[in-house]
C-alpha cells in the first residue's frame, strides 16, 4: 500500500450515515457548520463506564434506502449492515450510476473496518452465543459482510475486499480502488469505511488507553482538536462510500466530478506499537515522499485535513509536521490544518474515507469547513485551523493525514478536477 497512484481516479458519488447525516447533503450541512455530534450515551449498558460518550448514528432501520432489498434479508441483517450498504447505495445513486449502466465485472468493492461487526460479537461472544446459532450468522459475523452482501444486493462481480488496518484502513481502500482503476481493472469502484464501536467492552479497553474525553457534563464539547484544554476523543459509528471512477469514463458519461484521488501513501514507523513519532520528523518525510512522487510542493496545498483526535500527542505530532513541511515558510503562510471529528466522532476505520469526503466536498464548494474549537489554542499548534467558520478559498488540492495503532500512518492527496 506505500505505491501511489500516479493517474487520478474521479470522485463521483459520496454516501453517508453518519451521526447528524444521512446523506451527502446532511453530511455538508453537518460539515461546515461544524455542528456537534457527540452526544452522551443514555443506554444502560454504558452505565458502568467513567466516560459514556460517543458520536451516535439515526438507528432506524435504512431499508427504505435499499430499494428492491428482499424482506427476508431486511428482516435478518444487523443495522450495522443495513446503515452500510444504505451509504453504498446513496453514492451509487448520488455518482447517477443506474444499476446495470455499468459491465458488473467492471466494479468493485474495497471497504475499511477496524473492528468488524462488533455489536454481533458483543452480544453473543460474552457467555456464549445468546441462542442457538443460524445459518446465517457464519456470514454476518464477518468484518467483509457488508461489502459481500451489498456485491450481491447490487450485482457487483468484481473483487470485493475489506481491510482491517486500524485508523490508516480507510486511505489504504482509497488507494488500493485509486490503483485498480489506474491498471484498467476496473472503470469504477465503490469505497466504502464502516464502524460501529459503541459497545461497552471496546470503550473500556480505549478509556484504558487514556484516549477518551471524560467530559460526560458537556459532550457537545468534549473533542477539542489542537486546544489547551483537550483531554481525548469520543468514538464515532457509521458508514461513509464513496464512487471512485475512470476519469475518462466520468467524463464521457457527464458525471459531476466532486474531486480527484491523485495519490495514497501508506507507512509504517516500526516503532511504537501504541504511539507515532512525536517529532512528526517520520510523518513530514511520509508526505514529503508522496508530494514529490506527484510533483507538488507544500505551497501548493490549499488545506490539510488533520486525524485530529483531540489528544496532545496527535495534535502536537501534526503540527510539528507541519512545521518541517512548511521549514523557512512563516505560519501565517503555511495551509490551514483543521479536522472533523468533533462533528462526527472517532470513526477508526472509517475515518480517513470521512476526510476524503470532507476534502471532496470542500474542493468541490470551494469552501473550507472549520474546526470546532472550544477555549484557548495550544502553543504547540498555534496556527491556522479555519476555527472562525466556513472560509471561501480557492481550494486546490487537500491532503489528509490518518495515524493508527500499530505504528502506522498514511496521507491521501486529492486535487480539483482537471
Amino acid at each position: 500500500m506505500n505505491e501511489e497512484i500516479r493517474p487520478s481516479a474521479a470522485i463521483t458519488g459520496i454516501g453517508t450515515e453518519l451521526s447528524g447525516a444521512s446523506g451527502v447533503a446532511e453530511f455538508w450541512i453537518a460539515l461546515r457548520s461544524a455542528r456537534p455530534g457527540v452526544r452522551a450515551l443514555q443506554d444502560g449498558a454504558f452505565e458502568k463506564l467513567p466516560n459514556p460518550l460517543g458520536a451516535v448514528v439515526d438507528r432506524r432501520r435504512p431499508v427504505d434506502l435499499l430499494p428492491g432489498i428482499e424482506p427476508r434479508f431486511a428482516k435478518s441483517y444487523s443495522d450495522e449492515i443495513l446503515l452500510t450498504m444504505a451509504a453504498m447505495e446513496q453514492a451509487r445513486q448520488n455518482a447517477g450510476l443506474s444499476p446495470g449502466e455499468l459491465d458488473p465485472q467492471r466494479i468493485g468493492i474495497a471497504a475499511s473496518s477496524s473492528r468488524g461487526p462488533l455489536q454481533w460479537w458483543s452480544d453473543n461472544s460474552p457467555n456464549g452465543l445468546r441462542t442457538r446459532p443460524g445459518r446465517a450468522d457464519a456470514l454476518l459475523s464477518l468484518p467483509g459482510a457488508p461489502a459481500s452482501l451489498f456485491a450481491v444486493y447490487a450485482g457487483i462481480q468484481g473483487q470485493v475486499s475489506t481491510l482491517s488496518s486500524a485508523c490508516v484502513g480507510g486511505h489504504q481502500a482509497i488507494g488500493w480502488a485509486a490503483g485498480q482503476i489506474a491498471a484498467g481493472s476496473a472503470d469504477a469502484m465503490i469505497v466504502v469505511g464502516h464502524e460501529f464501536p459503541l459497545v461497552p467492552d471496546l470503550l473500556h479497553a480505549y478509556n484504558a488507553l487514556g484516549v477518551l474525553s471524560s467530559r460526560v457534563s458537556e459532550p457537545e464539547t468534549a473533542m477539542r482538536p489542537y486546544s489547551l484544554d483537550r483531554d481525548g476523543f469520543a468514538l464515532g459509528e457509521g458508514a461513509v462510500a464513496l464512487v471512485l471512477e475512470n476519469p475518462e469514463h466520468a467524463k464521457r458519461r457527464g458525471a459531476r466530478i466532486y474531486a480527484t484521488v491523485l495519490g495514497q501513501r501508506s507507512e509504517n514507523e516500526a516503532a511504537h506499537a501504541t504511539s507515532m513519532d512525536a517529532t512528526g520528523t517520520s510523518m513530514a518525510g511520509l508526505v514529503t515522499r508522496l508530494l514529490a512522487r506527484h510533483e507538488v510542493a507544500p505551497a501548493d496545498l490549499s488545506y490539510v485535513c488533520g486525524h485530529a483526535s483531540s489528544t496532545g500527542l496527535n495534535d502536537r505530532t501534526e503540527s510539528r509536521m507541519m512545521a518541517h513541511l512548511f521549514t523557512g515558510r512563516p505560519r501565517s503562510r503555511w495551509a490551514p490544518l483543521g479536522g472533523n471529528k468533533p462533528v462526527f466522532g472517532h470513526t477508526l476505520g472509517a475515518s480517513g474515507i470521512v476526510n476524503a469526503a470532507a476534502c471532496a466536498l470542500m474542493t468541490y464548494h470551494q469552501e473550507l469547513a472549520p474546526t470546532r474549537m472550544v477555549g484557548a489554542v495550544d502553543p504547540d499548534c498555534d496556527h491556522d485551523h479555519v476555527a472562525e467558520g466556513p472560509r471561501r478559498i480557492e481550494v486546490r488540492k487537500t491532503l489528509s493525514l490518518s495515524f493508527a495503532l500499530g505504528s502506522q500512518s498514511s496521507a491521501l492527496l486529492m486535487g480539483v478536477p482537471s
